[in-house]
């Protein structure tokens, strides 16, 4: 068993008799709620991990009539948009004199590289507009619904409608996110978003939850998305039927957890949308990306008005340069990582850790334009979740691998 999940069922046992005050105490955590240490947070679980709200007017459909006549009718259709971010971090200094909420600008590149290559198959990308920072201790300790959470948004958001807007904080009692569903307000509300907790960003400080899929997993809500587990083992759960029913959600990536027997298939708990540690998540199933297409033409059509009747594609256009595929994903010990070049010129591909450090360069040299594959080889590395990131013709593309031994 992985060591990560040894240590976290040991801990469920703490965590369930144990007063919140006291589980802080045990987890290291500092006053005012402030997490500063990696090494204290190895196996690190929130009692919250997301604050999702679904609410809103009661006239506005959570769901098509049916997904599957749906994908039938506008199939074809497949929504392909680049989103701008526009990315808030709000910090303060605590009551030791130390600044709380800090983060990096290469933190941030790299949030936004997990995000595309977490959405890669789904036709949405992400790229950075602009970042501001901004200390206030009220606003960066809100919660749903609260006051701060207004305060922050109508000073700070930047037309909701066209972009995205991602605040990163630092939230008290252990919650790592939020975000607010398309149906909730009018698209371009300042209330939409989604929100952060800092130590979730790559290489951040809780170290369950520091590979960047806080965003990945909020942003699901934004693009309407439910949890894996919404509705426990009924029906509609989630209203994709290519995720299994799930009874409530699984924060260990517990291999071969079945908490709905009589529904087909074991929990989907590699899936973005549960609860598992962000090592263990790598996917979105056919239904989902279908379903953030209708979220989006439905909810969020200023996100793709700018583009040209008709620039609502198939798939993203040939001629890019980028990663098309790996498989199999998960691999062991081999995959195969198919790109396309746009045209002729020197190439890279090296493959990153967790930590981003570079573990594997696969390819360092000119290229005729085209198709290509190259093959990465596992033997050696453990099991984790590794980036494969692609350098071509001044564009840049990045893919997820997940490697299962």
């Amino acid at each position: 068993m992985h060591k990560r999940l040894i240590l976290a069922v040991a801990l469920l046992p703490l965590l369930a008799a144990t007063p919140a005050s006291a589980q802080e105490s045990e987890l290291g955590m500092l006053p005012d709620d402030d997490l500063t240490s990696q090494s204290e947070l190895v196996g690190f679980f929130p009692d919250q991990r997301c604050g999702t709200v679904d609410f809103g007017p009661v006239e506005n459909p959570r769901a098509p009539l049916d997904l599957d006549a749906w994908v039938l009718k506008h199939g074809a259709e497949k929504v392909a948009v680049s989103i701008p971010v526009a990315v808030h971090v709000l910090w303060y200094t605590n009551q030791r004199g130390i600044p709380v909420g800090v983060v990096t600008d290469e933190q941030i590149g790299a949030q936004i590289d997990v995000l595309n290559a977490a959405y890669a198959g789904s036709g949405v990308s992400f790229y950075l507009a602009r970042i501001d920072t901004t200390e206030n201790r009220f606003w960066a300790k809100a919660h749903p619904g609260s006051l701060g959470e207004r305060e922050m948004k109508e000073a700070l958001a930047v037309d909701p409608a066209h972009t995205f807007n991602l605040y990163v904080t630092a939230p008290s009692g252990l919650l790592l996110g939020w975000a607010v569903f398309p149906w909730s307000y009018p698209e371009d509300s300042i209330m939409h978003g989604v929100v952060i907790h800092y130590g979730t960003l790559p290489g951040g400080h809780l170290a369950t939850y520091n590979a960047g899929d806080t965003a990945t997993h909020e942003i699901g809500h934004y693009l309407g998305l439910y949890h894996t587990f919404q509705g426990g083992c009924t029906q509609p759960n989630d209203y994709c039927e290519d995720t299994p029913q799930e009874a409530s959600p699984d924060y260990y990536c517990t291999i071969g957890r079945d908490s709905c027997p009589l529904d087909p298939g074991l929990d989907p708990i590699h899936n973005f949308m549960d609860y598992t540690p962000d090592e263990c998540m790598y996917e979105f199933t056919g239904n989902q990306t279908a379903r953030m297409d209708w979220a989006l033409t439905t909810y969020r059509p200023s996100l793709i008005s700018s583009k040209a009747e008709g620039d609502i594609v198939a798939s993203p256009a040939a001629s890019r340069t980028g990663i098309t595929s790996v498989a199999p994903n998960p691999f062991n010990p081999k995959a195969e990582i198919s790109f396309t070049l746009r045209a002729a010129g020197m190439v890279s591909l090296n493959v990153y850790d967790l930590a981003g450090r570079r573990i594997r360069t696969l390819l360092e040299q000119d290229m005729a334009a085209g198709p290509h594959d190259v093959a990465f080889d596992g033997r050696g590395l453990p099991s984790s979740v590794y980036f494969v990131v692609l350098k071509a013709n001044g564009e840049q593309s990045t893919q997820r691998v997940m490697l299962l031994k």
